[in-house]
């Protein structure tokens, strides 16, 4: 929140025009953002993700009138980091005002939305929308392509096809603003880039950042920017010195780029954790001069060398050779990366790389320069023609997407199996969908900001608040001693303080929060908070620590036996013993954690607004902590902006604290986090490690398999001994294990306590074995496809655990995948390419699962609804989820509908438990069919009803194999326990443009089974498991450029794949410059 806590008077007053209307306000505060001062007038269709202009859940249109021009000009902005003062006189344009909930109408756009069932959480949805329209405002002679949809929406397929539905143009007859742009034509022919509308070269320059990729380029091409101070009235000029400033009050009044000269090349290149959309790891640029010009006998004269990127502190370096040119040779390009090695060292400014990993990178972009010079001084005998590698100098660039998906025939009154949109997608759509934060503010609500620890383990020396309580509108402090003995919670234990009382055990662990009128005045004084800390050891950060340390949650261990493993290892033809690491993962959620508590004034009653997965969990943890029995506790869930699992326990970090200070207070509390804080301080997905020994025969197939399991669970167990427990069950994956002998424990750290997500445990068990698998591949050189399919379950074996497998379509899946994809033609195809490419290659995989649906801990199985059906034929139908983005209030009322042939409106769909899919569907089934034969016997005719809103349902039965993974980059702290990785900026997520090009779906005819409701399999969880087809693809890729060089083909590479360890992996790189 960059907004400050004192109004200040304006002589003149503030004007805006806000979707049409006119605001004139006497007192703004220029440190305001735009999204802050909109939602506080009540426009809440922008939502604030991140706060750092990078999800762009806040875009919004902003239009000014230029009198000179007598037009306006129409620019896109990420409203959380507008400054307020910079819109005056403008006009704002948000997603509800393409909407009229009174006339029932909407844009086409919001309309493409639904209908493409192109929603889930709908937290980011208005944002998406405002941004394809301002394109279409920002281009108003250019018809936009899908390349450029994809750059605005940074979506799903789903939302991708449907805006390739939708055709804007910009007619010259509208009358209106908001009849402009009825839809767009995209031709992936025209490959215009649409920038940052808000952007400038001038700010560009101005801004204080090594990252910058125009500072990189305005260095080495030698631009120039002419200064003003306004308050000496003096100019100066800088060149090729970006981002100098004379003076700091000096601004940029013009920027001189001068033409390239006839002798001259210029040229840059970015490397970046993710192909779009980031910030630069490593930039360069460069000019060089020859003599004599475009001569096949041309030397090298000088050489204008910039280097940039976060992770280095910007340098530049001129090689010139006056008095002798020298000849573009290997030579040359070593002495010149001798002198740019010796700066990186001096110039490292990262705890995220290594220096070996940034001077690496900077080898390679040397010698990618090489071939360029190398290739435009000497085109007839260029590498480029000598060898097929030409991809190695040019960025791969997306065609055409495609992809289908195979459904089976769907009847029009069976509302189960028809694709159908999200039940709240025109909500979502139009704005209107509420979440925590839009609830609009309740009469003396005060609004707390939360303490935490800087340290990873430290004794509480001081904690002084006296600074912070002078503060005026801060109404106090909380902590521990607000508690006394209710200071301890947990999910499964309580093991975990609310607030720390004499030692914290983790960066992020929570002291004490301030309350206070307004967010900025808690926020500035939680700032204020004076603590002192006494370190004590060990800090326990990873596994290997807490392995060193012997720090284990032991009671919560959790161990599987199948057979003599043993005597199956001694009997082996080979054996492997090895080490797999998985990393952890950031859930990402879009909405941050949020919490409301409202005091309700009689016999302690305490109501609660919360973006929560699991509500019972937060009404029984604040019975416990505020003393109170569970019936006066009342927690409320509309809709949660995303979940992945960080909501079902971790939101107890800022729904406590509400309480507690609600309570004390005696006024309504409000706790929105910001994304760093959220990110620092909620539990993330713990990182694994699996020490192996596996026993195996010639032909592939496995004998024995011995492993110890340990995950991270950070200060507290919470919910990892269900992961710890899942990742022990699912190391079978799809492959039958004849001896086993598998041990898992969770290991007790200084680090944020972790949680559960998407999958938790079985991605990590299923990517053991498929690891495993790959590695006994490598060392008796089969198709990893061959050596699976030996493995592979068959129907009547049984799991490990004892389970018969009945109505087993494994094999059948396998099969049909294997013709459906082409897996053996596009094995040669890659082969063929492969031997012809060295820098580029690609990589071709296939994985299984097998999934199963439930936990060991019984109650966690259970779910429970409820339909009441009322006189007027409405029907109310309460459930036992929550919905978070999977539709599950869809899935249901398609249930319902489907059950009781009903064509009566469903009034509400009220949530109870959690977020638990399946279960749900397995009760409301149950139940709606107890009664649906008492309702026939009643109904009779009945007159239609008002349009009714249905919404889709995905049934999985089969996945192709290369879905792309939800997997991000790898989480990084430094040695103290500090997170590296909190904010858009430092933490990437998969984009649009990171959708494989082609991406076929289907299902499997012929697979119901009985026991499963409408043979549903979960939507959520399964294709996140075959997602490690993506990353073994890229192992495989990495294989055959080792396989090329005559390297050993059994390489570690552990997960998650970034493009650090990819380099790693391919290890020949780190070795001296050859070009």
């Amino acid at each position: 929140m960059a907004w400050m806590h004192r109004k200040r008077d304006t002589h003149h007053p503030f004007l805006l025009l806000v979707n049409g209307k006119l605001i004139r306000d006497e007192s703004i505060d220029p440190a305001w953002s735009l999204a802050f001062y909109l939602r506080e007038n009540h426009i809440k269709g922008v939502k604030v993700g991140c706060n750092q202009g990078g999800c762009g859940a806040c875009t919004v249109l902003i239009s000014r009138y230029y009198k000179e021009e007598d037009q306006f000009r129409h620019y896109s902005a990420n409203a959380c980091i507008t400054p307020i003062a910079s819109v005056h006189g403008s006009h704002i344009m948000t997603v509800e005002y393409l909407s009229d909930a009174k006339e029932n109408t909407c844009h086409v756009i919001q309309d493409a939305i639904v209908k493409g069932c192109a929603s889930q959480c709908g937290f980011c949805t208005p944002g998406m929308i405002m941004s394809l329209l301002a394109m279409a405002y920002t281009e108003p002679d250019t018809r936009l392509n899908i390349t450029q949809i994809k750059k605005a929406i940074q979506g799903y397929r789903s939302i991708l096809q449907a805006f390739q539905n939708v055709s804007l143009c910009n007619s010259k007859a509208v009358n209106d603003i908001e009849d402009i742009g009825k839809g767009i034509q995209m031709f992936e022919s025209q490959r215009t880039v649409v920038p940052h509308d808000m952007s400038t070269i001038g700010g560009c320059l101005s801004v204080d950042n090594s990252a910058s990729d125009l500072q990189t380029l305005a260095n080495a091409l030698e631009w120039s920017a002419l200064y003003f101070n306004p308050v000496s009235q003096a100019h100066s000029e800088i060149k090729s010195a970006f981002p100098t400033h004379p003076q700091s009050q000096s601004i940029i009044v013009n920027v001189k780029i001068p033409f390239t000269m006839m002798n001259e090349y210029t040229w840059a290149y970015k490397l970046s954790r993710r192909r779009f959309f980031d910030t630069a790891i490593l930039n360069i640029a460069s000019k060089t001069q020859v003599i004599p010009a475009d001569n096949a006998d041309a030397k090298i004269f000088k050489i204008n060398l910039s280097f940039g990127g976060s992770a280095i502190k910007r340098f530049s370096l001129l090689f010139t050779y006056g008095t002798k040119p020298e000849d573009l040779s290997s030579e040359l390009f070593i002495k010149m990366n001798n002198d740019i090695q010796k700066e990186i060292s001096s110039h490292l400014n990262t705890h995220m790389y290594s220096i070996t990993y940034i001077s690496a990178l900077a080898k390679n972009l040397l010698k990618k320069l090489y071939e360029y010079l190398h290739d435009a001084l000497h085109p007839s005998v260029s590498s480029i023609h000598q060898d097929p590698d030409e991809m190695a100098l040019t960025q791969l660039k997306a065609t055409q997407m495609i992809g289908t998906t195979k459904l089976k025939d769907q009847i029009d009154t069976d509302l189960v199996w028809r694709a159908i949109p999200h039940e709240s997608a025109y909500k979502h759509a139009t704005g209107e969908a509420v979440y925590c934060d839009d609830i609009p503010g309740f009469k003396n609500e005060l609004f707390l900001e939360l303490v935490w620890s800087k340290r990873a383990h430290a004794f509480l020396k001081k904690v002084d608040v006296s600074k912070s309580l002078e503060i005026e509108g801060v109404v106090g402090f909380i902590s521990h001693e607000d508690l006394k003995d209710k200071n301890m919670f947990g999910i499964i234990v309580k093991d975990e303080e609310i607030f720390a009382s004499e030692k914290v055990r983790c960066v992020g662990q929570l002291i004490g929060a301030l309350v206070a009128t307004t967010p900025s005045k808690a926020k500035l004084a939680a700032e204020l908070v004076d603590i002192q800390y006494i370190d004590c050891h060990p800090r326990i950060l990873t596994i290997s620590d807490a392995i060193g340390y012997k720090s284990f949650f032991d009671e919560h261990s959790t161990s599987l036996k199948v057979g003599d493993v043993d005597s199956a290892l001694e009997n082996s033809e080979h054996v492997i013993a090895d080490e797999i690491k998985l990393g952890g993962q950031i859930h990402f959620y879009m909405e941050p954690q949020s919490a409301i508590a409202i005091p309700k004034g009689e016999d302690g009653e305490m109501e609660l607004i919360v973006a929560t997965q699991n509500p019972a969990e937060v009404q029984l943890l604040v019975s416990r902590t505020l003393g109170i029995s569970q019936s006066k506790v009342v927690v409320r869930v509309k809709r949660v902006g995303g979940g992945f699992g960080g909501k079902d326990s971790r939101c107890a970090l800022v729904a406590l604290p509400c309480a507690v200070a609600a309570k004390k207070f005696g006024k309504p509390v409000r706790c929105i986090l910001e994304r760093r804080t959220d990110m620092i301080i909620s539990g993330k997905r713990e990182p694994f490690l699996a020490k192996y020994e596996v026993g195996f025969n010639s032909d592939g197939r496995l004998h024995a398999i011995r492993m110890n399991i340990y995950s991270n669970a950070g200060l507290s167990l919470d919910a990892s001994s269900v992961s710890i427990e899942r990742a022990v069950l699912n190391l079978d994956n799809a492959y039958h294990i004849p001896n086993l002998d598998v041990f898992g424990v969770p290991c007790k750290s200084n680090k944020p306590s972790n949680t559960v997500f998407r999958g938790p445990g079985t991605v990590q068990g299923s990517h053991f074995i498929e690891n495993i698998l790959d590695r006994i591949a490598a060392n008796l050189n089969k198709d990893p496809a061959d050596v699976r399919l030996v493995n592979m379950y068959k129907e009547s074996d049984y799991t490990p655990y004892g389970q018969l497998l009945e109505n087993s379509t494994i094999r059948q899946c396998w099969d049909e995948c294997i013709e459906s994809s082409s897996y053996y033609e596009r094995r040669k195809e890659a082969e063929l390419y492969n031997s012809t490419h060295l820098y580029r290659k690609r990589g071709l995989y296939l994985i299984p699962c097998h999934f199963g649906i439930g936990y060991i801990y019984l109650p966690l199985n259970q779910a429970g609804a409820l339909v009441h059906i009322y006189r007027d034929g409405s029907v109310l139908l309460s459930i036992g989820g929550v919905e978070i983005g999977q539709g599950l209030n869809s899935k249901m009322i398609q249930i319902l509908k489907s059950t009781v042939d009903s064509n009566h409106e469903l009034q509400n769909l009220v949530t109870e438990c959690n977020s638990k899919g399946f279960v749900n569907k397995q009760s409301s089934t149950i139940l709606i069919n107890c009664f649906v034969t008492k309702l026939i016997e009643i109904k009779g005719p009945s007159p239609s009803t008002a349009d009714q809103r249905l919404f889709a349902i995905s049934i999985l039965n089969i996945l192709p194999c290369w879905r792309y993974p939800q997997s991000a980059e790898g989480i990084v702290t430094d040695d103290f326990g500090n997170l590296l990785t909190t904010g858009t900026s430092s933490y990437k997520i998969p984009t649009a443009l990171d959708i494989p090009l082609e991406f076929n779906v289907s299902f499997l005819e012929g697979s119901s089974n009985p026991k499963a409701i409408y043979s549903s399999k979960t939507v959520g969880e399964p294709p996140f498991i075959l997602a490690n087809s993506v990353y073994f693809a890229i192992k495989d890729a990495v294989r055959q450029f080792r396989k090329q060089l005559g390297m050993d083909t059994k390489f570690k590479m552990d997960s998650p794949a970034t493009v650090e360890k990819v380099l790693d992996a391919c290890n020949d790189l780190y070795e001296p410059l050859i070009v």
